[in-house]
């Protein structure tokens, strides 16, 4: 079985050091006293490797990697050295299951706090209705990140947000709240696991824009939900709530 720990390796260090200058901006939408907070942006990033979809945070900019085979953005702040970012890469999974992902990740945080300094923590969470990892490393005064890694299908994301303190103390809520808008994109989607995957995925990302007030946006996703089960009970309540 192939490893992957020099993905933990590289997430971390492009993090601490300089990234290349991000070359695209997102449309800014101006956030509201109510919504500052969860302020996404009005265009869906679609990786072009066809590995996700993302809403990213409003105004953002984003970085690609189009030598990589991999899909993989990272989304930041601000294009100065003084920025949050959050970065994502999906991949085709090395991993057997979910035992193969977790000895990993302790083993690479172990490394990383060992090198790096500060603390470390792995714990087992629950993230897009499947077992994920969470791993959070903190060098007081100096920088904080939060990975969560996870298995969907046949395929093995990374979600890494970090920055200095004040910055990931900054941004923190409008990041999970991009993240819960992530929506995996399986290449085979003719299997029943892969279409059970794409059905929950869009079930919550619908119930997600819904609870921001957003009808237009999660009517978008519940119709392509319905091209996969045009007889999903919970789809359809959706979709009768998008209209009304």
């Amino acid at each position: 079985m192939r490893t992957n720990k020099l993905y933990l390796v590289s997430v971390v260090f492009l993090a601490l050091v300089a990234i290349s200058v991000p070359t695209v901006v997102f449309a800014q939408q101006t956030p509201t006293p109510d919504n500052r907070d969860i302020a996404l942006s009005q265009t869906l990033y679609s990786d072009p490797k066809g590995f996700f979809k993302i809403r990213p945070p409003d105004g953002w900019f984003i970085n690609e990697y189009s030598s990589d085979p991999r899909g993989k953005v990272d989304f930041n702040s601000s294009n100065t050295s003084s920025k949050a970012q959050l970065k994502i890469i999906g991949a085709t999974s090395p991993f057997s299951d979910f035992s193969g992902l977790l000895t990993d990740c302790r083993n690479g945080a172990e490394r990383m706090r060992a090198r790096l300094g500060g603390t470390s923590s792995v714990k087992e969470i629950s993230k897009f209705n499947v077992k994920a990892v969470e791993i959070r490393f903190d060098v007081p005064g100096k920088f904080k990140q939060l990975q969560i890694q996870v298995l969907l299908g046949k395929n093995y994301y990374t979600f890494a947000f970090g920055g200095s303190p004040d910055q990931f103390e900054r941004h923190e809520k409008v990041v999970l709240r991009s993240i819960e808008t992530f929506e995996p994109v399986f290449k085979e989607s003719s299997g029943g696991d892969s279409t059970s995957h794409i059905i929950a995925s869009k079930v919550r990302t619908a119930e997600l824009y819904l609870s921001i007030g957003r009808k237009d946006w999660a009517l978008v996703v519940v119709d392509e939900g319905l091209k996969f089960d045009k007889q999903n009970k919970k789809l359809l309540e959706l979709k009768d709530k998008c209209v009304k």
